[in-house]
């Protein structure tokens, strides 16, 4: 696996499965049709320490020259974090959800879950 897609699966876990799970499960209580489990700007940025494992979020992506930056908006449309969000939704849905990236209509870019 590279680092790429190791750093992938470390955010995806952190930020989108045990999140996505807990979100889905109040949208369904709450008797809602759509269930947004991320939102991010642009410029939002993380890495991984590398002692730790810890993902850890940075606003700027050209500061930091001693770790690899990932730019969110980057991960989130890789094929990668793609088949992750697929096994995810294959994994907890009960019934047909579909995904939609939702462009900004200001600076926040979401991910948005429909349930059918």
């Amino acid at each position: 696996m590279s680092n790429m897609d190791r750093d992938t699966t470390l955010f995806f876990e952190k930020f989108i499965k045990t999140e996505t799970i807990r979100k889905l499960l109040d949208c369904v209580l709450d008797g809602k049709k759509e269930c947004t489990i991320l939102k991010y700007d642009f410029e939002d940025c993380f890495y991984v320490n590398e002692d730790t494992m810890e993902i850890i979020k940075t606003p700027d992506y050209s500061n930091d020259k001693e770790h690899y930056i990932h730019r969110i908006f980057s991960i989130v449309h890789s094929k990668h974090f793609d088949n992750l969000l697929t096994y995810l939704i294959k994994d907890i849905a009960v019934g047909e959800v579909s995904v939609c990236f939702v462009e900004p209509e200001d600076e926040e870019y979401s991910i948005i879950l429909y349930l059918y």
